[in-house]
């Protein structure tokens, strides 16, 4: 029988250690795919990483989150003939306590969405509020922290109380073409109950962030006692992280110096945002 800890208004089921260490141990396992990042995306990452004592597969894994998210509802992925996908991925990177997360997350979320006219990224949220947010942002919503744990335990609490988050989320994910939100409330000076009727036709909604592996295996598994697909989504990865000394540090950093913008110019053309 499956037990819950309730904190801070949270639900959390402890694993054995010697479960969740498997569990890691199977994961570094396989290699990451770096082959498929192509000169000189490869060595800028590496040294953007590197430079500030982070793992490049952090950024990487981040950066898709944004880049995604900002590639918007109107763009899909052709996987094959006659197999299209919409942009919206949910990712989850698992890592250790001290490799470098926050770092990863200001280079490649916050720094770069702070310098946008358009608002995308999202920390808290209500149905309601979520709904209003891609309403009023080109249908946009980037729902990612250095710390994701609570985002899950947030999901969980809504599941137990029978809640519908996460067949919601399932909707956004899948690019479903209309998503439509009814809620009822109170107008007018008797206060007649009104319905207030949301309708979105076209979203991008992304997941992505960060977490430390027992956590969130801890909460995986709970939430995966509800098979609605919801976990089917998630990529998930955990990165062997490599702890740089400051000498090789810096060694990097001069790497760094010597990339300039102009090293990209015409590898790729992306639409503006937000005008």
């Amino acid at each position: 029988m499956c037990q819950h800890k309730v904190r801070s208004k949270s639900f959390q089921q402890d694993m054995p250690m010697s479960s969740i260490k498997q569990i890691i141990k199977e994961a570094r396992s396989v290699s990451f795919p770096w082959e498929s990042i192509s000169p000189p995306i490869k060595t800028w990452l590496e040294a953007m990483a590197r430079s500030v004592n982070t793992q490049p597969e952090f950024l990487l894994l981040a950066a898709l989150s944004a880049t995604s998210c900002l590639m918007g509802p109107d763009c899909v992925f052709h996987v094959r003939n006659r197999h299209q996908e919409p942009c919206n991925i949910f990712t989850i990177c698992l890592c250790e306590p001290g490799t470098g997360k926050t770092q990863a997350y200001k280079i490649a979320i916050e720094d770069p969405l702070d310098g946008l006219p358009l608002e995308i990224l999202v920390h808290d949220y209500t149905s309601k509020g979520l709904f209003e947010h891609l309403k009023s942002r080109e249908g946009r919503a980037l729902v990612c922290h250095a710390e994701m744990t609570s985002f899950f335990e947030n999901l969980l609490k809504k599941q137990s109380e029978g809640g519908s988050e996460r067949q919601m989320f399932n909707r956004f994910h899948d690019g479903n073409s209309k998503i439509i939100r009814t809620c009822h409330g109170k107008s007018g000076k008797k206060e007649e109950i009104q319905d207030e009727r949301l309708q979105l036709d076209k979203t991008c909604l992304v997941i992505g962030g960060f977490s430390q592996p027992q956590p969130y295996i801890n909460l995986h598994q709970v939430l995966g006692t509800s098979d609605d697909g919801f976990l089917d989504r998630i990529s998930a990865c955990i990165v062997n992280s490599v702890i740089l000394k400051e000498r090789e540090i810096q060694q990097w950093n001069e790497v760094l110096d010597t990339f300039s913008i102009t090293t990209f110019d015409g590898m790729y053309q992306c639409s503006s945002i937000g005008g």
